[in-house]
């Protein structure tokens, strides 16, 4: 339950895309990370979905006290995990959550065909839209 909390109320979720270098591919992954200027807090966040993700220090500073900013980010796969187990307890975020696991419904390799590119640009445009809300 805390962890839910920390996500749902400090944490940032999306979907986001990236150009393969190699084919120029478009891809679509989805991304969860929290910032905060507690170390600790991070690391924990860390221990508690089983060491998924990456915890790292920010070059971001803090308002005007100077302290660095931790993250800890997860992406693809393991967002998607770690999605499905906060999922029931989300209060403000339970919507962006319902857009972001809709992101992989179809399951494709290599290229993307325009109706998925399509598809899937419509869900992350959808999520910027209910976050202006």
């Amino acid at each position: 339950m805390w962890l839910t909390g920390i996500i749902d109320g400090e944490g940032h979720m999306g979907i986001y895309t990236r150009k393969c270098k190699s084919s120029n591919n478009l891809s679509y992954y989805e991304l969860i990370q929290v910032d905060m200027n507690s170390e600790e807090v991070i690391r924990r966040i860390y221990e508690l979905v089983g060491e998924m993700g990456s915890v790292y220090s920010t070059n971001r500073r803090s308002g005007t006290y100077g302290k660095t900013v931790w993250r800890w980010a997860v992406k693809n796969a393991q967002a998607r995990e770690v999605l499905e187990k906060i999922k029931p307890h989300l209060i403000a975020k339970k919507s962006e959550v319902e857009i972001i696991m809709n992101l992989r419904t179809v399951k494709i390799k290599g290229k993307l065909p325009p109706s998925e590119i399509k598809r899937r640009e419509e869900l992350r445009l959808l999520l910027h839209k209910i976050r202006r809300v």
